[in-house]
């Protein structure tokens, strides 16, 4: 065995050589997809050297969809993983695969529960209400100045409320999306033979995600956050199912 030290990201459970590959792998896969991630706009005359005329605007549009793409990502993958799990039938030991099966099928809930409640808080409660005012402001102006200043106050609140400009939550949330995907990659690799997937792999993992889940449910703006959102104990049941 070798300990798994790739990343200080990651748990040091020892991990034996063909799990540890793996597992980098799949982390790399999702830390290289994220960075690789961009947004291209190009608005149309006059809108583009009216609203986006500025590389301010760009990035701050390009950062916030790169966050629900992000997390919308994981859940695909998830979705993914899921399906590869329940979709083979072909069982070669029944009580131990049928173990290794049902305790895969409880983790990936519980994550994919979690996952799939960051995605709905990112876009129903940070994004979507932003752009309902900005869409109203627009409606209601008399004149272009208005629209102008709709759009400027439209991205500090998605700063805001995206916590774009927040190393600690942004840390957080890449940690719990980047361990969510080692999950969905562990049992896509794993479905045809559930009884084969390394314990130790799962096991770092999972202690992984319960750890990022933690620090980002404890940090103190995320907390006030959801707190008056009443969404905090949502969350909470979702990561201790």
């Amino acid at each position: 065995t070798i300990i798994n030290d790739f990343s200080d990201q990651v748990n040091t459970l020892e991990m034996s050589q063909s799990a540890y590959l793996a597992d980098r792998t799949a982390l790399d896969a999702a830390v290289g997809w994220r960075d690789a991630l961009r947004l291209e706009l190009e608005p149309a005359w006059p809108i583009r050297d009216l609203l986006f005329g500025e590389k301010r605007t760009i990035r701050i549009y390009d950062a916030a969809f790169r966050r629900l793409l992000a997390a919308r990502a994981v859940c695909v993958k998830l979705d993914s993983a899921w399906l590869a799990l329940t979709s083979n039938r072909q069982h070669r030991d029944g009580s131990l695969e049928l173990k290794t099966r049902c305790d895969l099928w409880t983790t990936h809930a519980r994550i994919a529960h979690l996952v799939r409640s960051v995605h709905i808080w990112l876009q129903r409660d940070a994004l979507e209400p932003a752009i309902i005012v900005l869409i109203k402001a627009i409606r209601e102006a008399t004149h272009f100045e208005i629209v102008l200043q709709a759009h400027a106050a439209f991205l500090i609140a998605i700063q805001e409320a995206l916590f774009l400009d927040d190393a600690p939550v942004n840390t957080a949330l890449d940690n719990l999306f980047n361990h969510a995907h080692r999950l969905a990659s562990l049992i896509q690799s794993h479905a045809h033979a559930p009884e084969d997937t390394p314990a130790s792999a799962l096991a770092a993992i999972v202690a992984d995600l319960d750890k990022s889940a933690d620090i980002l449910l404890s940090l103190p703006q995320i907390h006030s956050t959801l707190s008056a959102t009443s969404d905090l104990e949502w969350f909470r049941q979702r990561m201790n199912k």
